[in-house]
């Protein structure tokens, strides 16, 4: 069972489109024809032989034409392709009713705006854009043929009554391109708008389904930890009771303690469940961080992962570091930033929670020197390893294509993140040069060092095989997170190859920028790291969002 609405697809709404269109176009033939059989009736083909005969040609084109499209249309295959034919179509048969009613003097020309609208409505702006500019050209061609002889006017009609020269052509020339040019303006503009505001009408029609399901699913989330934390309890007792038996072995204890490390992991996800499942505006109060700060260090200490990765606690130890903010929100803030930093370190690592002191401020930060330059590259490039929670109700979109680096020390040089595909194609097109470039050339050329310059080349493709892994399995994706899907983690690159940059400094000096909504949010670090230095801080105000 799916809760929520599935949008239509591109193309059923199309279809939908054009079936009307091909109705409309079938009744304006009706309409078209009754009025020429009421010629005929009258006696007028005797008069106009040759102009009834090209109308009624016409008129049984455009029933042929619908029978084509309603066929393709029941298919449902190059639907797009039968939008542009409809439009092009028209503009023929509108040429053909123009020239038999009287040239560029012609109401008919008038549906050549028209057809304008059937684009606007079928495509959008594009199609109202190539109807006019089809539209005007085949009038103009017209109008071109009538004033240089290649197109005459109808031998039963007077052709005094057609302009064919330059004066007499250029004043309905010019008011009729202005007239369908304003018309396909307008009805692209308007489609534009209604496209966009139709999808965001669905798109919030979308988020209220997905946040009742979201709700639905908290409650059932909530009802769930609750029974479950029940048992994690009586496992945690017993195994706790159970260590304390004599007899146990060693082998036994170390059994027991990696069962209650992973109870206590257990009971703290479920804890998590909890939290988001009763979402709560912020209390401010007198909170002494350095405290809280320590008690989380203390507890990451036995957290998983505890024993071979540390947690080191830098700030005052006595001193009481009082800040007016939700206590249990930003313990659990700093929790969730030291669970990933611990999670994202490997073995022997170090993750420093650090604490300064000013007159008027208290900064926390958690360090684990997270940028690296990543081993074995065949490309200039630096690497950010990103982790994002998101444990909102709303979607988050992550969009590792806005991310930045900025090297301040190079006069403020502002790198965007490397497409990790575009990125994957430019080391295989290195992969096949240089294969191609030792293989054929320096072999054939130094015959009697081939041995050593094919280990050379393997080494060189051991590199790129080695990188082109490291991308495609650990690079970030974007990807949108919400309350089901609620975690992120991939490196994202930036390159370092810029006519700016120059010699590496000691330190380098960056800010790592990664928008948020309407919000920018900014990391500076050098390298190498000093410790306990990287510090989540606030663009100042008068600087942008």
């Amino acid at each position: 069972m799916e809760l929520g609405i599935r949008s239509p697809s591109p193309d059923h709404s199309l279809a939908g489109r054009i079936a009307w269109i091909t109705g409309l176009r079938l009744a304006f033939l009706v309409l078209l024809l009754g009025a020429t059989a009421t010629l005929y009736l009258r006696g007028e083909l005797a008069r106009y032989p040759f102009s009834l005969r090209v109308v009624f040609v016409t008129i049984g084109s455009g029933f042929a034409l619908a029978a084509l499209y309603a066929a393709v249309l029941r298919s449902g295959k190059r639907l797009l392709s039968l939008a542009w034919s409809q439009i092009a179509l028209d503009q023929i048969t509108w040429t053909a009713i123009v020239y038999v009613s009287g040239g560029a003097s012609s109401g008919a020309t008038s549906f050549y705006a028209l057809t304008c609208l059937v684009g606007a409505i079928l495509i959008g702006l594009r199609g109202a854009a190539f109807a006019a500019a089809l539209g005007i050209g085949i009038y103009a061609l017209l109008c071109a043929g009538f004033h240089f002889g290649w197109v005459y006017p109808p031998p039963d009609q007077d052709a005094a009554s057609y302009a064919v020269q330059t004066a007499q052509l250029i004043y309905p020339l010019l008011v009729n391109t202005l007239g369908v040019t304003v018309v396909a303006l307008l009805a692209g503009y308007l489609a534009e708008r209604l496209r966009l505001t139709g999808g965001a009408l669905q798109a919030a029609t979308r988020r209220a389904f997905e946040a009742e399901r979201l709700a639905v699913l908290g409650r059932i989330a909530a009802a769930l930890a609750h029974e479950i934390r029940n048992p994690l309890g009586s496992i945690t007792g017993s195994i706790e009771m159970l260590q304390e038996s004599p007899s146990l072995t060693d082998d036994d204890r170390r059994l027991c303690e990696i069962v209650r490390r992973e109870a206590r992991r257990l009971n703290d996800l479920v804890g998590d469940m909890l939290d988001l499942s009763k979402r709560r505006p912020p209390t401010a109060q007198a909170t002494d961080v350095a405290a809280l700060a320590r008690e989380v260090v203390a507890l990451a200490a036995n957290a998983a992962r505890g024993s071979d990765v540390h947690v080191r606690y830098e700030g005052p130890e006595s001193e009481a570091a009082l800040a007016r903010c939700d206590a249990p929100q930003i313990r659990q803030v700093l929790w969730n930033l030291v669970r990933n930093a611990i999670q994202a370190s490997s073995a022997g690592s170090t993750v420093i929670v650090r604490l300064e002191l000013s007159e008027r401020e208290v900064t926390l930060a958690v360090d684990r020197q997270e940028l690296e330059k990543i081993p074995h590259r065949a490309h200039p490039m630096l690497g950010v390893f990103l982790t994002f929670q998101y444990k909102g109700q709303r979607q988050f979109e992550v969009q590792q294509s806005r991310y930045t680096l900025e090297f301040t020390k190079h006069f403020q040089v502002v790198q965007s993140s490397l497409d990790p595909d575009d990125l994957l194609k430019g080391l295989q097109d290195n992969v096949d040069d240089l294969t191609d470039e030792v293989e054929r050339h320096q072999v054939k050329k130094h015959p009697e060092q081939k041995e050593k310059l094919e280990a050379d080349l393997q080494a060189r493709l051991k590199d790129y095989t080695e990188m082109m892994d490291f991308i495609s399995t650990r690079g970030l994706r974007p990807m949108t997170l919400d309350g089901v899907n609620s975690a992120a983690s991939g490196w994202v690159f930036f390159s370092i190859k810029n006519k700016f940059i120059g010699p590496w400094r000691r330190p380098e000096q960056f800010v790592l920028r990664l928008p948020v909504e309407d919000v920018i949010v900014e990391f500076p670090f050098s390298l190498p790291p000093e410790p306990g230095k990287v510090i989540l801080r606030k663009r100042p105000e008068g600087q942008g969002n």
